[in-house]
């Protein structure tokens, strides 16, 4: 377990599994919170543009909602890609370090990217990190990165 120069040892240490797993239920809670606003905006959309009791809406009037719906997609990967600026990182005072030299942002987009298939493959990349010696998930595998939180 080598934390990168820039840390000290005896302040930063991987994060726990269990502060792992709570900082990634505040954020789901956000996420879905996230998800619930742009459905509600996609309903209202929709019925701004055509009264569905008065007649049935068009594919093409249904479709301007379903593109408000699916912008959650992308929306909640650039929030997942944050690492530790998401809610439940800062509320576990979590940070991300990079154990590359990669951009910060090259780093960001690796995560953002992965988040989806890890989560919908049954969750296995982020379960991952339950099997990691060091907690890492597999976004953090591929970005380089780790996840570390402060010495109690």
């Amino acid at each position: 377990m080598a934390l990168p120069p820039a840390l000290d040892p005896a302040e930063f240490h991987p994060v726990r599994r269990e502060a792992r797993a709570l900082a990634g239920a505040v954020d789901l809670l956000v996420i879905l919170a996230m998800g619930a606003l742009c459905a509600l905006l996609a309903l209202g959309v929709m019925l701004l543009q055509v009264n569905p009791f008065a007649r049935d809406p068009t594919g093409g009037e249904w479709a301007v909602g379903y593109g408000v719906v699916l912008s959650w997609l992308p929306l909640a990967a650039l929030y997942a890609s944050f690492g530790e600026r998401t809610l439940g990182a800062r509320l576990l005072r979590l940070r991300l370090v990079s154990r590359r030299r990669d951009p910060r942002f090259i780093q960001r987009i690796i995560r953002g990217l992965l988040w989806w298939p890890s989560l919908l493959l049954f969750g296995v990349g982020l379960w991952w990190a339950w099997l990691d010696a060091e907690g890492r998930s597999l976004s953090d595998l591929a970005s380089g990165t780790l996840l570390v939180e402060p010495c109690a």
